[in-house]
Parts: C-alpha cells; sequence; structure tokens
C-alpha cells in the first residue's frame, strides 16, 4: 500500500456515482486536463454507470486523457474500499442548482478516512469544514477543481489533515461503533426529516446515489 504522508508520485483521483449532467463529472474530466497539461502526474478512477456515459468517454478522449481518466464501471463493495484505500482524494462536484442532498459517497470517503473535494451544495456544512474536515471548490469551474488537486497533491501533510479531520466528523456525527453503511442511512434519515419539513420543489431532481 502507498504511504499516503509521503510526496505523491502521481495523483490517485476517485469519483463515485451514477452517470447524470447533475453530478459534474464532464467538470472533473476537464479539470483532469487542466492537471495534465500543468504536468501533474495524475490517475483518476470515475465509477459508476449511467446515461452520461458516452458523452464522458468522448470527453476524455478529445481531451487525450485515455491513459490518466478511467470509467471502470460498477464495483463490487469490496472493490470500492480497495479503491478509497487507493485514493488520495475524492472528489464528486455535483451542480447545486440541479442537485438536492448530500450524494452518500462523501460520507463514505470520510468515514474511509480519504481527503474530500466538494461543491457547496445545501447542507455540505454538516459534513465539510473548508480547509478543516475538506475542500469546496465552486461547480462548473474546472480551473478551481484543478487547483484544490493540485494543493493536495502538493502538500501531503494537509491530505492527512484532512483525512483524519473528516473521519473525525463523521465520527462525531454519528456513534463511530457503527459500520460505515449504516452512517449512510442515519445521515441520510437526518437529511429526508430536513427536507419534509421543507416547500417541496415543483420539479425533482434525479435520485441522489
Amino acid at each position: 500500500a502507498q504511504n499516503k504522508d509521503a510526496p505523491a508520485e502521481f495523483l490517485r483521483i476517485l469519483s463515485i456515482g451514477t452517470f447524470y449532467r447533475t453530478k459534474g463529472f464532464d467538470t472533473l474530466i476537464e479539470a483532469c486536463a487542466v492537471l495534465k497539461r500543468e504536468g501533474v502526474p495524475l490517475q483518476c478512477r470515475i465509477v459508476g454507470e449511467g446515461p452520461e456515459k458516452a458523452r464522458l468517454q468522448a470527453l476524455i478522449r478529445s481531451r487525450g486523457l485515455e491513459q490518466e481518466v478511467t470509467l471502470p464501471g460498477y464495483l463490487s463493495q469490496e472493490a470500492l474500499r480497495s479503491l478509497r484505500r487507493w485514493a488520495d482524494v475524492f472528489i464528486l462536484l455535483p451542480r447545486p442548482y440541479l442537485h438536492w442532498g448530500i450524494p452518500n459517497v462523501y460520507i463514505e470517503a470520510l468515514a474511509s478516512a480519504v481527503a474530500v473535494i466538494a461543491t457547496p451544495l445545501n447542507a455540505i456544512g454538516e459534513l465539510i469544514e473548508p480547509g478543516r474536515t475538506g475542500l469546496i471548490v465552486a461547480a462548473d469551474d474546472p480551473t478551481a477543481a484543478a487547483a484544490a488537486l493540485t494543493r493536495l497533491f502538493r502538500d501531503a501533510e494537509l491530505r492527512r489533515n484532512l483525512a483524519a479531520a473528516g473521519q473525525q466528523r463523521v465520527r462525531q456525527l454519528f456513534d463511530e461503533r457503527i459500520n460505515s453503511r449504516r452512517v449512510v442511512e442515519l445521515f441520510m434519515e437526518r437529511l429526508q426529516h430536513e427536507r419534509n419539513h421543507r416547500p417541496r420543489r415543483v420539479a425533482q431532481a434525479p435520485p441522489v446515489t
């Protein structure tokens, strides 16, 4: 296993979710293109399936990222746990104006002690205090995402501190004796309770995965 406290020889990036436009995977791919142009070595795994897959594959090809960015499809929970151990950073860049709620995958990454980069979704402050338990960047901004990724690539201590504080945050919110799946269930129940006490939107976003 890699030593995550040491400077990374290349940046190991993980993202997970259903391939909807709401999730911002295109922004992540564009951010990876910025990293490559700036000479930051990287490997990015975007795990999932969905209606945007062909468009994302085409974007990867058009940016010349076939060696850096891969879409392995759906993976088992065991394989996902292995990837979270592999990753230096977990990043998901949902568009707040299209996406409701907090994706489960943020909670799972934090519980696994992986540094997280997110966008300013409603209620994200429950989990991520910028610069302490994770990083938050604007949606639809590949340059900002690339800058945050570069910062984590260059600063092993920051990666370690964010990962440790993020994991502790999850443990503060939930009983640390329960497993990560139960952590997700409890957090989503809490958000659902909040949602039930707010006016409903007319248009429903695709289901959070």
